[in-house]
């Protein structure tokens, strides 16, 4: 009876594919919170005869990816002069790019880790000193005034030190402007870590709270937040957490001066051989001034007073300079503080500048007569 009536019902069953809303995602996916609804449609017929569509909708939201990017933009060491100072209106600046490669606006908090003494540096070498101040305050760190634009530090102009509201797809720069001590030795590296940490997007203008992930189960209606960051530079930056960073160094450019002094007889009143420094003997001083630094040292100023018990030798100074085109001027004193050009008399100090003395290896000489009483 029962295959009968199985016989006399011709039962046809068509399940309608879902229809695909067409959607162009950017890098970061289509964004979080976003509906993606969902309908099957079911057609069948009874004995020949049209039933009743059937259908099921379904519907979930677009969950929140957390993707932070944090990339130095230095092609390598940025160079400091010791002493260069941010007061003084010099920027000796490291420059970040910190990108939302997620799918939801973020904002984010920015801090900066010192690298210690001894340890690798981003592009070779290892740390060896620190800028000033130490540590790293957020007042020193600075973002971009406009977003998606590669540009420099703006002092004045660029102000805040987090990033807000930053889009998907979408970067700010960011910059640390940090002071050069002036203990920095040629060529040493003071390197740093910068750390973005993600936020909440909240109203412009304040730092969201600081965004967790959703560690439990799926949940269709509710946006969740997924961590979905690599690994950065900094001690302790894993993958997935929620955070991101990259290493940049800066690296001491200064010259690195010696000056030598030495003595000879040059003559005395009863040797014409063989001089020893009696009284009326002729003195030589040399002085040899050396710059084995990366940078050209400038304004290289050589003050010697005559000693006691001796004569200045009138019109013996003589100077040279491995760089031809360097301005050396001779000045003298007799109180080592109102100076001439003019021999003063008597001549109790002189003053040699030169104008530059050459990085690597360039020198110059400074020499003078006395004779003594």
């Amino acid at each position: 009876m029962l295959g009968g009536k199985l016989a006399l019902i011709g039962l046809f069953c068509a399940l309608a594919l879902p229809v695909m809303v067409p959607h162009t995602a950017m890098a970061g996916g289509t964004d979080s919170g976003t509906d993606i609804d969902n309908t099957a449609t079911l057609d069948y017929q009874v004995a020949g005869i049209d039933q009743t569509q059937l259908s099921s909708f379904v519907t979930f939201k677009v969950d929140n990816k957390v993707d932070l990017t944090v990339v130095t933009q230095d092609a390598g060491e940025v160079q400091v002069t010791p002493g260069s100072l941010f007061g003084d209106g010099v920027y000796n600046v490291l420059h970040f790019r910190v990108t939302n490669n997620g799918n939801t606006a973020q904002d984010c908090s920015l801090s900066v880790v010192t690298v210690a003494t001894g340890g690798a540096a981003k592009f070779g070498g290892t740390d060896a000193f620190n800028m000033t101040p130490e540590p790293v305050p957020d007042a020193r760190i600075f973002v971009n005034s406009v977003m998606d634009v590669a540009g420099s530090y703006d002092n004045g102009t660029d102000t805040d030190n987090y990033v807000d509201e930053l889009p998907p797809d979408s970067f700010f720069e960011v910059f640390v402007v940090l002071d050069a001590p002036l203990a920095a030795a040629d060529g040493e590296i003071a390197s740093y870590h910068l750390v973005a940490a993600v936020h909440d997007a909240g109203a412009a203008g304040s730092l969201g709270a600081l965004t967790t992930a959703d560690t439990g189960a799926w949940a269709s209606g509710t946006v969740q937040v997924v961590f979905a960051d690599g690994a950065g530079t900094a001690a302790g930056d894993g993958q997935y957490d929620g955070k991101h960073s990259d290493q940049d160094d800066y690296e001491a450019a200064s010259a690195d001066l010696s000056i030598t002094k030495s003595s000879a007889v040059v003559s005395d009143p009863f040797s014409a051989s063989n001089p020893k420094a009696i009284p009326g003997a002729t003195i030589r001083y040399t002085i040899d001034i050396a710059n084995i630094g990366g940078t050209d040292a400038q304004a290289v100023i050589t003050v010697d007073e005559i000693p006691a018990n001796t004569t200045f030798g009138s019109g013996s100074v003589t100077t040279s300079n491995s760089n031809g085109g360097a301005t050396l001027t001779v000045e003298y004193s007799d109180d080592g503080v109102a100076w001439s050009g003019s021999e003063t008399s008597p001549v109790a100090y002189i003053r040699v500048t030169n104008s530059v003395v050459d990085a690597t290896n360039g020198t110059a000489q400074i020499t003078f007569d006395v004779t003594v009483d």
